[in-house]
Order: structure tokens, then sequence, then C-alpha cells
């Protein structure tokens, strides 16, 4: 949940960033999710997917974050072979809020059900 992908830009800023990526599905599927182009298209089309993304971005600590879609049977140039939508925190405070505050209640109950700190 921590891994991040680290790479330098103009050899002097270094950036974090997590990706997602997903290349299982069935043709039909995967031509869903490459017409995504924004992380609310994710999350009308693939809820769990959507979370999966916010949650890596906030365990990672990082700014942005990648949900890459590859189908290898698609021909090179086909422009369902790949999709890409971009997370940014930035753009998404109220989910990324959502989450560390549901983070933040299930952390309670746990602690409190299974005395956890004790």
């Amino acid at each position: 949940m921590n891994e991040k992908l680290m790479y330098i830009n103009n050899d002097t800023e270094l950036n974090c960033e997590t990706v997602e990526s997903k290349s299982y599905m069935t043709p039909s599927v995967h031509m869903a999710h490459v017409e995504c182009k924004t992380p609310d298209d994710i999350k009308v089309l693939n809820p769990e997917l959507f979370w999966q993304c916010v949650s890596q971005i906030y365990w990672a600590g990082v700014l942005k974050g990648h949900a890459i879609f590859f189908h290898p049977n698609f021909p090179i140039g086909s422009p369902y072979r790949l999709g890409h939508v971009e997370f940014r925190k930035v753009t998404m405070q109220n989910d990324f809020k959502f989450f560390a505050d549901r983070t933040a209640e299930a952390k309670q109950i746990f602690e409190a059900k299974l005395n956890y700190k004790k």
C-alpha cells in the first residue's frame, strides 16, 4: 500500500505517484474503461476501482495517481489498446476527505472493539 512510482523531471524535481494497471478485463469491459476520461467516469463505471486508486494515493502520501488500462488483443494504434485516467488529489479534495474520514472511523472502531491499543 505504500509503494510509489518515483521519477525525476528536469534533473532536479523528484515526483512520486501511484499507478494502478488493469489488463485482465474482457474486451467489452476493457473498452468501457478506456472510454473513461476522468476519475468521476471511473467512479460511475467501477466504484471499486475508483476507491482503490484513491486509497493507493492516500496511503502512499502522493498527490497524483493513474489508472491505466491495457489489452494486448487490440492492434497497435487502436484507441482501445491503451487507456489512461489521471487522479489528482488537488481536484478531488472531497473524495480524499471522505476516504480519510471513513479510514479514521474504521480505525476508531477497530481500536475500541478489539482493544487494539491495550
